[in-house]
């Protein structure tokens, strides 16, 4: 099996275009791609690119990296790589968002994605990640949990008013 996490890339928009429109934005997972037309999307990954490097930022983001996860040439899921935490991220967010187009749930990719994701963040110099999700997402929580997450506490989200689950990770 053939694996590879890269960040977003232009010349990839259209090979990744139909897994991004099979994500929707659920479970505290933000997919802003959702539904854009293929004309927009291929606009979101430029802007997408010009995050990861601080450039373009909405006061109180924060750069962040859009990777997606290549299983033998073929995407099946992406993941949002905050570089630093603002005191909203560490309440809602954290560092990492993750999630696997619907056709490859339920298959371990979800746990591949992650484990890559949390390289990627140990290559950039970040020693410990913070990842958040709703009390109810057990799939991920789980995948959290299989890849070393430390639950310190659950508390209710005040974006959501739903139950979450914070956890770290040392990288």
């Amino acid at each position: 099996m053939k694996i590879e996490l890269r960040p977003i890339q232009e010349k990839d928009a259209m090979a990744v275009y139909d897994l991004f429109q099979s994500i929707p934005s659920e479970n505290g997972f933000e997919n802003h791609s959702h539904s854009l037309s293929q004309t927009d999307f291929a606009e979101w990954v430029k802007t997408a690119d010009l995050q990861s490097k601080g450039i373009g930022l909405k006061e109180g983001r924060v750069p962040q990296t859009t990777s997606v996860l290549w299983i033998d040439n073929e995407p099946v899921g992406f993941s949002k790589l905050r570089h630093y935490l603002t005191p909203a991220l560490e309440q809602h967010g954290g560092h990492i968002g993750f999630s696997t187009g619907s056709k490859f749930r339920g298959k371990g990719y979800a746990n591949i994605l992650l484990a890559e994701t949390l390289k990627q963040a140990k290559s950039m110099g970040i020693e410990k990640v913070l990842l958040t999700c709703n009390d109810n997402n057990a799939p991920s929580w789980k995948t959290i949990e299989h890849n070393g997450g430390i639950l310190s506490k659950t508390e209710i989200d005040q974006k959501d008013g739903r139950l979450s689950r914070f956890y770290w990770i040392t990288l």
